[in-house]
């Protein structure tokens, strides 16, 4: 009986289209890119051989070596094929770390393949698998069943491992594997029966293209910038590896000042920058003799998962490697742009045990911590704090709907009276689980989500509270400071929110002052225009907060009634800086020629309280007078300071 070879001849030219395009888009690289490159290239062989057999069959060649020799490469291809399929499905879960731990394992794994092995040698003596017959046919032999029972059982070990390991596996991947291990099992049923019907590689060429565009999915996974894996691939890694339990170890490189490099270089010439980078890497890797996995994370950051092989020293002698070569002047149109580079190993789940929190850890090192030095995660990493950050918007969340907010107050000096005349409230936030957390974690958060809004509202109503009460008529207090967000005076409601309140209380609204910080000012559009001047009409009051620290625009800043000027305590770090203390002199004599007072922050001893106030400045605030108290507290250091 003749057999077809239409099947055989689409899943070659499949199979070359798919090889191509592999090549092309450079996915050679990393361990399951290669597992699934080694699979493709034995498909591609064993379909030639399986072409090349069957046609010096057709031809009745009478040459013994050409057909047996086809024959036997197209077998071996064949059971070769069925073992890395299994193969790229253990890199798939990732769980190689598992062979080597179980003998068992791995005798389970590769002893069919020997076996076969054993007898394609043997054949050449025994011909118990196929042989020529006088009539130059070619004849299955008594053996030959024992190809198919093992090749079955490569087919349902990749089943079994995909079922076991399914929780590392999304639907848009589990669901197009399990379909290619049925279409090659009906293959391999129906090429066992109809031995005429050469299906097999054909199955296996639709079952490759599958994988090509629903598991690989080279676009998703891979960064075109740097052609290195993209951060989602490596959060996805991760999680696989925190499913299977197992140890990894992460140096994590970032480009401290990517930005400064980006803005001076362009789009594209920091691409071709991030490229370099990411080939230096790669190359590092590889004169180490070192086998790893390496991602881009975009704005500068690379992450280099360490394989099994070699961790631990070896780990440490790469980070530095890299720590060194990564640092070297980068040369554009003749100028040394210099890379600052910050590296950090860090041990997976041992020092950091979500996957979140590494990613979070990742963006960060470099901010605080550089040295210029290899560090670790063991040393920086502070569980808490990310503990917070993962948890922060529900923490918000349950804040606003508990009101579990607290104002406190931290009294304001006037230089001319000598007495506290008024006061800042501050907010603040303490947590069942994790204690206090600093306004400086919450607001950010509360700004980008919206939770900001409803904590003003509930620190003005405390205020209002405080304002409407004996205390604060008996205090002789002037107002109450209170801060408002720039995402406060963006929202159209504001200003009937806080009339709102004021009238609940019976407030006025001389008695409050709403402060802007300068670095808000600098954004400002036309809705905190006019929200601002309806609340100067209304008869807020507002103070210029944190001068000194952005990047004012004096004409923005004319424009809006700010009739205090609050400059920030990094101004009072004069000391014996001649010019600082010109500046700071002058900047107080222009804003007092507009009427403004000057409020000084930060002022923790008597040498800068003198300072300042020889400087010319009106109020002071800081830890030399007192720290922010609880409204009792504050209520009692008024009266007792005021007497």
């Amino acid at each position: 009986m003749q057999k077809i070879l239409y099947f055989d001849y689409c899943a070659f030219i499949v199979l070359c289209i798919i090889l191509v395009i592999v090549i092309l888009k450079g996915m050679t690289k990393g361990r399951l890119n290669k597992a699934y490159f080694y699979l493709l290239i034995c498909a591609f062989f064993a379909t030639y051989f399986d072409i090349a057999a069957v046609t010096f069959d057709v031809l009745y060649f009478k040459s013994p070596i050409l057909r047996y020799g086809s024959h036997t490469l197209y077998l071996f291809m064949h059971t070769l094929s069925a073992l890395l399929y299994v193969y790229y499905i253990i890199c798939l879960t990732d769980t190689f770390f598992l062979f080597k731990k179980s003998k068992l394992r791995t005798i389970s794994f590769l002893a069919p393949f020997v076996v076969l092995c054993i007898l394609y040698v043997e054949n050449f003596f025994s011909k118990k698998l196929f042989y020529i017959d006088d009539s130059l046919d070619y004849v299955r032999g008594q053996y030959f069943i024992v190809l198919y029972v093992l090749t079955l059982y490569y087919v349902i070990y990749g089943f079994y491992y995909l079922v076991k390991f399914r929780r590392v596996f999304d639907w848009g991947r589990f669901i197009p594997l399990l379909s290619d291990i049925l279409f090659l099992i009906v293959a391999l049923l129906i090429q066992y029966k109809h031995p005429n019907l050469l299906v097999e590689m054909f199955a296996s060429a639709i079952g490759l293209i599958f994988i090509q565009m629903m598991v690989q999915r080279p676009e998703e996974i891979i960064d075109s910038d740097t052609n290195l894996n993209k951060l989602s691939l490596f959060v996805e890694d991760l999680k696989r590896s925190f499913i299977n339990k197992k140890h990894e170890e992460i140096v994590m490189f970032n480009i401290v000042n990517y930005k400064v490099i980006r803005d001076m270089l362009g789009y594209n010439e920091t691409k071709l920058l991030k490229r370099n980078i990411g080939a230096k890497i790669l190359e590092v890797i590889e004169s180490s003799k070192m086998n790893a996995e390496v991602y881009y994370a975009d704005a500068g950051r690379y992450r280099i998962v360490m394989s099994i092989d070699n961790q631990g020293e070896d780990t440490k002698v790469l980070a530095e490697k890299i720590n060194e070569e990564i640092k070297k002047d980068y040369i554009f149109n003749n100028m040394n742009i210099n890379i600052i580079a910050c590296t950090c190993i860090v041990n997976f789940p041992e020092d950091i045990d979500n996957v979140d929190d590494v990613i979070k850890f990742g963006d960060n090192i470099g901010v605080k911590e550089y040295t210029g030095e290899v560090l670790y995660a063991t040393e920086l990493f502070k569980k808490d704090e990310y503990n917070i950050m993962r948890d922060i918007d529900e923490i918000l969340e349950n804040a606003v709907n508990e009101r579990k907010f607290k104002v406190v107050y931290q009294p304001i000096y006037s230089v001319e009276t000598q007495k506290f005349s008024r006061a800042e409230a501050l907010v603040r936030l303490n947590d069942e689980k994790y204690g206090n957390i600093s306004p400086a974690v919450f607001i950010p958060v509360a700004e980008k989500n919206g939770t900001i809004n409803k904590i003003g509202e509930i620190v003005m109503e405390e205020v209002c509270k405080f304002v409407s009460s004996e205390e604060f008529r008996d205090s002789e207090l002037e107002y109450i400071e209170v801060n408002l967000s720039i995402m406060q005076c963006m929202n159209r409601n504001l200003v009937t929110s806080l009339m709102n309140i004021l009238s609940k209380y019976d407030v006025k609204p001389k008695y409050i002052n709403l402060e802007i910080t300068e670095t808000a000012t600098a954004s400002v559009q036309d809705i905190v225009y006019d929200n601002i001047n309806k609340l100067w009409l209304k008869g807020f009051r507002f103070s210029l907060d944190d001068f000194g620290t952005g990047y004012s625009n004096i004409a923005r800043l004319s424009q809006l009634p700010f009739s205090i000027i609050k400059f920030d305590r990094t101004l009072t770090m004069i000391g014996n800086n001649d010019k600082l203390n010109i500046i700071i002199k002058n900047l107080m004599r222009a804003f007092k020629e507009t009427n403004a007072k000057i409020v000084v922050e930060g002022i923790e001893d008597k040498v800068t309280l003198d300072q300042f106030t020889s400087l010319g400045c009106d109020y002071i605030q800081g830890f030399y007078f007192s720290k922010p108290l609880p409204l009792d507290d504050f209520v009692s250091f008024i009266k007792e300071k005021n007497m």
